[in-house]
Order: structure tokens, then sequence, then C-alpha cells
């Protein structure tokens, strides 16, 4: 059971070190660029949140949705700045 044990002396279930503590209460910034919902765009030189766009193109109703207006609305909808994660964030 030592073998669990981190350096910092918090008694943690195997398996999570210091680290996890750190990113579950915010010691570690994250950025969109490394989660695996993000869609970095060449064109936009932005990153699009994948969830966000999904969102953002069910809201377009009817011939909206063929409307290179309103699809590229959709996809402004869905950029990110590289600080602003999402919820879902996955690495």
């Amino acid at each position: 059971m030592y073998d669990y044990e981190p350096e910092s002396g918090y008694n943690l279930p195997p398996g999570c070190f210091d680290g996890d503590i750190d990113r579950a209460y915010g010691g570690e910034r994250r950025y969109c660029g490394e989660c695996r919902h993000c869609i970095e765009s060449d064109e936009l030189d932005r990153c699009v949140c994948a969830p966000r766009l999904k969102e953002a193109v069910a809201g377009l109703k009817g011939t909206q949705r063929w409307t290179p207006e309103y699809i590229l609305a959709a996809v402004e909808d869905a950029v990110v700045d590289e600080g602003d994660c999402c919820a879902d964030f996955e690495g």
C-alpha cells in the first residue's frame, strides 16, 4: 500500500496522484487545443468546440441548415478562446 502514497503526504486512493488534486481544484491550466472536442481550424486560426458547434447547428431550423450565412453564424457561435474551455473538457 505504500506504493500508492504520493510525495505530498495526502492519503489518496490507489491510482490518484498529486496532479489529480491540482486538476480537480483548478491548479492546472487547461487549454481548448488540448481537449479532444477541439476542432482546430487553419482558415479561422481559432479553435471550434465540437459540442458547441453541434448545439448551434441543432438550433438551425428548416432551410437555415442549408444557408451559408446561418451555417457561418453557427460556426462563429462555436468558436472559443484558447482559455475558454468547455465544461466537458477531455484531455
